[in-house]
C-alpha cells in the first residue's frame, strides 16, 4: 500500500526582514543599529561553531555556496535553523504556509487596494492585448507619442524592432510611471508602510528571542564557560544561567549528511 503520510510544507516566515534582524541583534545583546550591517554576526563566527558543536554535536554539512553548516531545531510550532555560511551566522524561522507574510506586507496590500480602486484608469503593460478601452488606447497613444519624441525613432518602426530596442523602457518604465502617478503608491515609499506584523508573526519573533537567549546559556569546557558569543567570565556565566530552561528546544540533526 502507498504511504499516505501527509507532508505539511513549511516556509521561511521572515525572508531576512528587518524585524528578524532586529530580533537577532537585540537577543544577542548587540546595539540594534548593527542589524543594518551585512553579516553583523561575523564577529562570533568561530565562537558560535565551537559552542554549537560542543553543546549539540556536529551540524548538517551541505554543499552550497550560501550555506556550509546547519543546525536544525524544533522550537514550539517552528523549525529554527542556525546556519553558518562562509562568513557569518544567521537564523531562519520556518512555519506553516499561512504564516508567510510576503504578500500581506502593508506596502503590497496598499498597492493592491489602489489597483482595484483605480483599475479603469490604469494601462496594462503587455503590448499583445487585443482589446483596450477607448480611454486606455488614448492614454497609450499619448504616452507613445511622448516616447517617440524622446527617443526620435521613425514612424514606420516595426513592433519587433521597437520591442527589441525600446520595449523595456516603454512597457515597464514609462507605463509604470504613468500608473504609479495614478496609484500614489511609490516603491520608494516602501519603508513608510512598514513590515507586516500580526499576533502570529509577533509570536514567532518572541519564540526566536527566547531561543537565542537559550543559546546564551553557558557550557563548560575544561572549567571554562562559553556560550554562542564566546568565552565568559564566571560572573557572566552565573548570570546567564537564568536562560537555561527558558524554552524547550529539540535538536534535530547531529550527523553529517
Amino acid at each position: 500500500m502507498w504511504d499516505k503520510t501527509i507532508i505539511i510544507m513549511r516556509y521561511n516566515i521572515f525572508q531576512g526582514s528587518d524585524n528578524l534582524k532586529k530580533t537577532v541583534a537585540t537577543s544577542l545583546g548587540y546595539d540594534v543599529s548593527r542589524f543594518d550591517e551585512i553579516g553583523f554576526t561575523r564577529d562570533i563566527y568561530f565562537e558560535s561553531y565551537f559552542y554549537l558543536c560542543n553543546r549539540f554535536g556536529n551540524p548538517r554539512v551541505v554543499d552550497d555556496y550560501k550555506k556550509i553548516m546547519i543546525w536544525n531545531f524544533k522550537v514550539k510550532n517552528y523549525d529554527i535553523s542556525v546556519e553558518l555560511n562562509s562568513s557569518w551566522l544567521s537564523f531562519i524561522v520556518f512555519g506553516k504556509y499561512h504564516l508567510q507574510p510576503q504578500f500581506r506586507n502593508p506596502y503590497w496590500l496598499k498597492l493592491k487596494r489602489e489597483r482595484l480602486k483605480n483599475k479603469e484608469l490604469l494601462i496594462t503593460h503587455l503590448d499583445s492585448v487585443e482589446e483596450r478601452s477607448e480611454y486606455e488606447a488614448k492614454q497609450l497613444q499619448n504616452l507613445f507619442d511622448e516616447f517617440q519624441l524622446e527617443k526620435n525613432f521613425p514612424d514606420d518602426i516595426s513592433n519587433d524592432e521597437f520591442n527589441e530596442k525600446y520595449g523595456f523602457d516603454f512597457w515597464h518604465v514609462k507605463i509604470n510611471k504613468f500608473n504609479n502617478n495614478i496609484l500614489g503608491v511609490k516603491y520608494e515609499d516602501y519603508e513608510k508602510y512598514g513590515e507586516h506584523s500580526n499576533s502570529e508573526t509577533r509570536h514567532a519573533l518572541k519564540t526566536l528571542n527566547q531561543f537565542i537567549k537559550n543559546l546564551l546559556t553557558p557550557i563548560w569546557v575544561r572549567d571554562c564557560p562559553f556560550n554562542i558569543k564566546g568565552r565568559l567570565t564566571d560572573n557572566e556565566a552565573y548570570s546567564l544561567n537564568r536562560y537555561e530552561n527558558n524554552i524547550k528546544i529539540a535538536f534535530q540533526n547531529s550527523l553529517n549528511t
